[in-house]
């Protein structure tokens, strides 16, 4: 049989794991159960953060669809606004018919009775 130095390394390397599988010390769990404890403080604390944080998003929706919906309000009420602007500024050149037919004494009379309507 022939032993070359691939074959020694796989002993030694054998040798060396069975040696570590055995005699290595183990440490029963209730070493860990300080680490364990705080990391479960540090898990609930978390989970807490983590509700609040849901609170203040699901608020922070409500907020958003609020502004939507202002928004959209006010888009409407600007579309409504600029139509009346357009309208006005169409009639701004136009004379009413009523005033075209006035004639010096009509309008006295007409000027009359607007002041009558108002009481002044």
């Amino acid at each position: 049989m022939k032993i070359d130095y691939k074959t020694i390394a796989i002993i030694v390397l054998s040798v060396i794991l069975v040696w570590a599988i055995f005699i290595r010390t183990v440490k029963p769990i209730n070493t860990y159960q300080n680490e364990i404890d705080h990391l479960n403080k540090l898990n609930d604390s978390y989970l807490v953060k983590i509700d609040s944080l849901k609170n203040l998003n699901e608020l922070i929706d409500l907020n958003i669809d609020k502004v939507k919906s202002e928004n959209k309000n006010l888009q409407l009420k600007n579309f409504w606004l600029d139509s009346t602007i357009n309208k006005l500024k169409n009639e701004k050149t136009t004379i009413h018919t009523r005033v075209k037919h006035l004639d010096a004494d009509s309008v006295i009379i007409e000027f009359t009775n607007y002041l009558e309507a108002k009481g002044i």
